[in-house]
């Protein structure tokens, strides 16, 4: 199922590309064990029938990754990335807690190109990805460090 965040954008002209964070259960009965991570869709736009669906993330971990962004401007090198958070259905929570990027390039046909995570000395929150000309992306996002903050 998706949940949050989900958007959609044209991949070509009758291919559109949805993403959003895939859960097992509604929310109200989450288990964060059986968390998905990221999930796309690439969907027929003249019948809305779904032609492929992918999810991505650590599949070894009960961190629940909340994808906020996802853009591309080659349909080759589409960008996904997310926080790994066991809190992410509200903004971030400025603690002590450890959390990380996650950034996925991932081609046309749903086949991860790399994988990367950053972070994990702080608390790392994702609010976006854009894709830009030259093949490459930005993230932009936030950093918690409780010790800089406090000078400890």
């Amino acid at each position: 199922m998706f949940y949050g965040n989900a958007k959609a954008k044209w991949l070509n002209d009758s291919v559109i590309v949805a993403y959003a964070r895939i859960i097992n259960k509604e929310y109200a009965g989450q288990d964060y064990n059986n968390a998905k991570g990221i999930g796309l869709l690439f969907l027929d736009a003249s019948s809305d029938t779904i032609l492929s669906a992918y999810s991505f993330g650590k599949a070894d971990t009960s961190e629940m990754e909340a994808i906020k962004g996802m853009d591309f401007v080659y349909p080759s090198s589409i960008y996904a990335g997310g926080t790994s958070d066991p809190y992410w259905l509200g903004f971030p929570n400025f603690t002590n807690r450890k959390c990380w990027y996650n950034l996925n390039k991932i081609d046309s046909a749903g086949n991860v190109q790399w994988e990367k995570w950053y972070g994990g000395d702080a608390n790392y929150y994702l609010w976006e990805v854009f894709a830009t000309q030259d093949g490459g992306c930005l993230m932009v996002g936030t950093r918690y460090d409780s010790a800089a903050v406090s000078g400890v």
